[in-house]
């Protein structure tokens, strides 16, 4: 290699290397803030459809539908539902014990999946 290609590979390398420093001091710098998205918070008030109607009756399963599935759900929202197969009511309430905590046992699954299942397909009088 010439002497003179040797120079100018020298300087084009010291260049490239205080440019690369001084790019790396920049980014670290505090002084330099880094370009980024501003998210925006807001409230937002929602106002949820009230349903006070029970299931009737005053046995251990009426009450332990009134207490658990009424905890999340409006009776009218129950009676409201398309027509499901007890299998698929079965299914329903073990997915609401299990993916959405529940408080009901797995041997009260059966027992109220039958109650809604029936219940469902009589709505409450005076609609919700």
């Amino acid at each position: 290699m010439s002497l003179i290609f040797r120079r100018i590979l020298f300087v084009f390398l010291l260049g490239l290397t205080a440019t690369l420093v001084n790019g790396v001091a920049r980014a670290q710098s505090a002084a330099m803030p880094s370009p980024h998205r501003t998210i925006r918070l807001t409230s937002q008030k929602i106002t949820l459809p009230f349903g006070d109607k029970v299931f009737a009756g005053d046995g251990k399963i009426v009450k332990v539908t009134n207490q658990h599935c009424l905890l999340c759900h409006s009776r009218g929202m129950i009676d409201t539902q398309p027509p499901l197969t007890l299998d698929t009511w079965k299914k329903e309430v073990d997915k609401m014990r299990t993916a959405y905590g529940c408080p009901l046992r797995a041997d009260q699954t059966a027992e109220i999946a039958d109650f809604i299942a029936h219940a469902a397909s009589a709505p409450a009088p005076n609609g919700n």
